[in-house]
């Protein structure tokens, strides 16, 4: 298991990488000035009827937050069931993969039969990740995993092809 130390509060509300804020920063911006600009207008004297027209009853205001919580709230219960199940497949996935290649060890084959059955193993886990991950072949000329298609790494050429295509 993979400890990292905890970080401190200052350093979860600055922290970027992973974090939302960068893309929903142009909306709070927008938000934060047309707030700005509602009180500079509610600010200024009246000598007109402003103080009549800008008064809001704050009930509609309060059922809609509500209501916005509890769909926001449902969403996120969601996702996060989601991550966890695919969590759960992904710990199967490994731990049926270091069977197999305890398996294929203590098998009677050749060594360089053995060598190529875990290198497609390994290759459909790095596959099916990279497929999960939408990171097929960015940036890269095709295979999978370390080596060359010289090396007994299969290499897939199709775009979009993942774990499964692997061992077809």
């Amino acid at each position: 298991m993979i400890l990292r130390p905890h970080a401190s509060s200052w350093e979860l509300l600055v922290t970027m990488r992973g974090s939302i804020v960068p893309a929903i920063l142009p909306q709070v911006i927008f938000a934060a000035l047309i707030g700005v600009a509602a009180a500079y207008v509610r600010s200024l004297p009246d000598e007109s009827s402003w103080d009549h027209d800008t008064r809001y009853n704050f009930t509609p205001f309060t059922a809609l937050g509500v209501a916005i919580s509890l769909f926001l709230g449902f969403r996120n219960n969601a996702c996060y069931d989601r991550w966890w199940e695919a969590r759960k497949h992904w710990g199967m996935q490994y731990i049926v993969v270091k069977q197999l290649i305890r398996l294929l060890v203590s098998t009677p084959l050749e060594t360089s039969d053995q060598h190529t059955l875990i290198r497609l193993a390994m290759a459909h886990t790095h596959g099916m990740r990279a497929q999960l991950r939408a990171t097929w072949r960015k940036g890269r000329k095709g295979g999978c995993g370390r080596g060359g298609a010289g090396k007994g790494v299969v290499v897939v050429e199709r775009e979009g092809a993942g774990g499964g295509e692997v061992l077809q």
